[in-house]
Protein backbone atom coordinates (compact mmCIF):
# COMPACT_ATOMS: atom_id res chain seq x y z
CA UNK A 1 0.00 0.00 0.00
CA UNK A 2 1.22 3.17 -0.95
CA UNK A 3 2.56 5.92 2.24
CA UNK A 4 -0.54 8.04 2.29
CA UNK A 5 -3.30 5.11 2.36
CA UNK A 6 -4.13 3.47 5.34
CA UNK A 7 -6.37 -0.55 5.53
CA UNK A 8 -10.01 0.75 6.69
CA UNK A 9 -9.44 -1.40 9.67
CA UNK A 10 -6.46 1.00 10.88
CA UNK A 11 -8.38 4.27 10.43
CA UNK A 12 -10.29 4.66 13.81
CA UNK A 13 -12.38 7.28 12.40
CA UNK A 14 -13.78 5.28 9.43
CA UNK A 15 -16.13 3.35 11.43
CA UNK A 16 -17.25 6.20 12.99
CA UNK A 17 -17.83 7.88 9.98
CA UNK A 18 -19.46 4.89 8.05
CA UNK A 19 -22.06 4.73 11.68
CA UNK A 20 -22.94 8.53 11.51
CA UNK A 21 -23.95 8.21 6.95
CA UNK A 22 -25.60 4.98 8.31
CA UNK A 23 -27.55 5.94 11.58
CA UNK A 24 -28.02 9.50 10.08
CA UNK A 25 -31.70 8.80 8.20
CA UNK A 26 -32.57 6.81 11.47
CA UNK A 27 -31.89 9.38 13.48
CA UNK A 28 -33.15 12.46 11.41
CA UNK A 29 -36.50 10.87 11.74
CA UNK A 30 -36.57 10.08 15.20
CA UNK A 31 -35.42 13.34 16.15
CA UNK A 32 -36.76 16.99 16.10
CA UNK A 33 -35.71 19.68 12.83
CA UNK A 34 -32.98 20.90 14.97
CA UNK A 35 -31.25 17.34 15.08
CA UNK A 36 -31.99 16.55 11.42
CA UNK A 37 -30.30 19.76 10.48
CA UNK A 38 -27.04 18.92 12.51
CA UNK A 39 -26.90 15.41 11.29
CA UNK A 40 -27.47 17.03 7.59
CA UNK A 41 -24.99 19.04 8.38
CA UNK A 42 -22.29 16.12 9.80
CA UNK A 43 -23.76 13.87 6.93
CA UNK A 44 -22.98 16.89 4.29
CA UNK A 45 -19.46 17.63 5.95
CA UNK A 46 -18.17 14.00 5.51
CA UNK A 47 -18.97 14.00 2.04
CA UNK A 48 -17.20 17.06 1.55
CA UNK A 49 -14.41 15.58 3.21
CA UNK A 50 -14.71 12.35 1.49
CA UNK A 51 -14.78 14.73 -2.03
CA UNK A 52 -11.65 16.24 -1.06
CA UNK A 53 -9.94 13.51 -0.17
CA UNK A 54 -10.70 11.93 -3.41
CA UNK A 55 -9.76 15.06 -5.43
CA UNK A 56 -6.50 15.24 -3.62
CA UNK A 57 -5.60 11.33 -4.16
CA UNK A 58 -6.97 12.00 -8.43
CA UNK A 59 -4.12 14.70 -8.40
CA UNK A 60 -1.57 12.70 -6.48
CA UNK A 61 -2.24 10.16 -9.21
CA UNK A 62 -2.42 12.27 -12.08
CA UNK A 63 1.00 13.93 -11.21
CA UNK A 64 2.31 10.47 -10.91
CA UNK A 65 0.65 9.31 -13.96
CA UNK A 66 2.81 12.64 -15.69
CA UNK A 67 5.77 11.56 -14.61
CA UNK A 68 5.77 8.24 -15.22
CA UNK A 69 5.14 9.34 -19.05
CA UNK A 70 7.72 11.58 -18.90
CA UNK A 71 10.30 8.62 -17.63
CA UNK A 72 8.93 6.96 -20.15
CA UNK A 73 10.00 9.18 -22.94
CA UNK A 74 12.90 9.30 -21.62
CA UNK A 75 13.42 5.67 -21.43
CA UNK A 76 12.08 5.26 -25.04
CA UNK A 77 14.44 7.88 -26.33
CA UNK A 78 17.69 5.87 -24.74
CA UNK A 79 16.17 2.39 -26.33
CA UNK A 80 16.49 4.70 -29.56
CA UNK A 81 20.06 5.90 -29.09
CA UNK A 82 21.00 2.20 -28.38
CA UNK A 83 19.25 0.54 -31.16
CA UNK A 84 20.63 2.94 -33.26
CA UNK A 85 24.13 1.91 -32.36
CA UNK A 86 23.74 -1.83 -32.43
CA UNK A 87 22.07 -1.37 -35.90
CA UNK A 88 25.74 0.53 -37.22
CA UNK A 89 27.59 -1.81 -35.53
CA UNK A 90 25.74 -4.78 -37.39
CA UNK A 91 26.38 -2.78 -40.49
CA UNK A 92 29.95 -2.80 -39.69
CA UNK A 93 30.42 -6.38 -38.79
CA UNK A 94 28.52 -7.21 -41.64
CA UNK A 95 30.79 -5.21 -43.94
CA UNK A 96 33.97 -6.55 -42.33
CA UNK A 97 32.02 -10.29 -43.33
CA UNK A 98 31.94 -9.21 -46.95
CA UNK A 99 35.39 -8.41 -46.83
CA UNK A 100 37.07 -11.53 -45.25
CA UNK A 101 34.80 -13.57 -47.78
CA UNK A 102 36.22 -12.23 -50.45
CA UNK A 103 40.09 -12.15 -49.15
CA UNK A 104 39.13 -15.90 -48.52
CA UNK A 105 37.69 -16.55 -52.01
CA UNK A 106 41.39 -14.68 -53.35
CA UNK A 107 43.16 -16.86 -51.16
CA UNK A 108 41.18 -20.05 -51.83
CA UNK A 109 41.78 -19.56 -55.61
CA UNK A 110 45.06 -18.62 -55.70
CA UNK A 111 45.79 -21.73 -53.73
CA UNK A 112 43.71 -23.88 -56.48
CA UNK A 113 45.85 -22.16 -58.77
CA UNK A 114 49.33 -23.20 -57.52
Amino acid sequence: MSKGRKRPSANPDAATKRKCVEAGPLLTRASGSGSASRHRAKFISLIDGMSSEFGSEAERLAKELEESREKSSQVEGKMKVIEDAHSLEAARVESRIGELERDLGKTVSSLLKA
